[in-house]
């Protein structure tokens, strides 16, 4: 990566992709006609050191100019891969805290990001949970508001035989009700799992979203468009496309569903 940002190429954000454990893929672009260079830090913790050691040198990235531009599982585990336009901030000169770290219980994950919505923070793609209990989740919020933002929040119901194609549903009928009142989505939409203690193993799935006013005249309608394989997916994007809908950033929810939007 560090050897592609001195030919100029600087990360696609959210392209991150991981094809097996030992190795991840990631999409690098380069403007043509631009004279800028990146440099890029990766920090993990299973890789150098406890979570506390983690959000310690990230944070000390994020104060020499470096931005988190993911968050989530790459290699063989989770990472914050960071990237600084060179020229842009001078080493040791500190950058506004557009970012910071989330380290909480899982199941306190969405109180935890209702508080940070209305100081205006939004998880930055998707978490990534990790410990040897499965009880911890670790994400890092990023600064997308000056002030409050509306959190939507849907939680998968034990027993229900689909229970993330049901949580999907009602998260896009609560959207399209913010929506309905001229909110737009400020951030990625998240996505959070973690084991639920029943008789029978079972993951539960919490799928959020950060909106605010938007300052675009008009409203938007969501849709949520499904695949039950990557072609039939592919197909059916583009026949929400040809309607005038198009990709959220980065809205991939689950591995067979798109979110896209559609301006009225």
């Amino acid at each position: 990566m560090n050897d592609l940002g001195a030919q100029g190429y600087s990360f696609v954000p959210g392209s991150v992709a991981q094809a097996h454990w030992s190795w991840s893929i990631v999409v690098m672009e380069r403007a043509p006609r631009s004279s800028a260079r990146y440099q890029f830090r990766i920090f993990s913790p299973r890789g150098g050191g406890s979570s506390t050691r983690f959000e310690r040198e990230a944070a000390n990235g994020q104060e020499n100019g470096f931005r988190v531009v993911f968050h989530g599982a790459t290699g063989e585990g989770p990472s914050t891969p960071m990237e600084k336009r060179l020229g842009d901030t001078e080493s040791g000169e500190p950058v506004n805290e557009s970012h910071h770290f989330l380290d909480c219980s899982t199941k306190s994950v969405p109180k935890k990001v209702r508080e940070e919505t209305d100081r205006g923070y939004a998880p930055l793609l998707r978490s990534m949970w990790w410990s040897a209990s499965d009880i911890n989740h670790v994400l890092w919020l990023q600064k997308v508001s000056d002030g409050p933002l509306r959190a939507i929040s849907v939680e998968s119901k034990s027993g229900n035989p689909v229970p993330q194609k049901t949580a999907l549903d009602d998260f896009l009928k609560e959207i399209n009700a913010a929506a309905g009142e001229g909110l737009r989505m400020s951030a990625s939409p998240a996505v959070f799992m973690y084991p639920a203690i029943t008789f029978h193993a079972e993951y539960v799935w919490t799928f959020g979203a950060a909106m605010s006013q938007s300052a675009e005249p008009g409203k938007v309608t969501y849709r949520l468009v499904y695949g039950d394989t990557l072609p039939d997916l592919a197909e059916r994007v583009n026949a929400a496309a040809d309607e005038g809908y198009r990709a959220v950033p980065n809205g991939l929810v689950s591995d067979v569903a798109l979110l896209m939007e559609k301006p009225e």
